[in-house]
């Protein structure tokens, strides 16, 4: 993984992130929070946690894409597990078939730089 973009950095060149669901086609936009480096998917419950799923734009690939990670939190006292940190299923690389992701960009937010 290469060095990624600061919570500044995103903030100024991420304008908004939109994932697609393969099987539906239906899209989402993904929250952020001030100061993040993270573009966050809502959260669901499994395997007795709450998942928080999120695209690290701190952490980019060779190709610039982030990397999603998985934050595990218990459900009763909101506190993640830093047990899971370690777990295979916490951090994930990007693996496009080629080049970027799909509907994966890195723009400026003045949208006079969008095509």
């Amino acid at each position: 993984m290469s060095k990624g973009y600061t919570a500044a950095q995103v903030a100024s060149i991420v304008a908004r992130a939109v994932v697609t669901d393969l099987d539906t086609g239906a899209t989402t936009e993904l929250a952020s929070k001030a100061r993040s480096r993270c573009s966050l998917f809502e959260r669901f419950s499994a395997g007795g946690y709450d998942v928080q799923l999120r695209l690290d734009w701190a952490d980019l690939d060779a190709q610039g894409n982030p990397s999603l990670d998985a934050d595990f939190i218990d459900p009763v006292t909101g506190v993640h597990d830093r047990k899971m940190l370690s777990n295979a299923a916490h951090h994930t690389a990007a693996r496009p078939v080629s080049g970027r992701l799909p509907g994966v960009s890195t723009r400026s937010r003045d949208d006079s730089q969008w095509p």
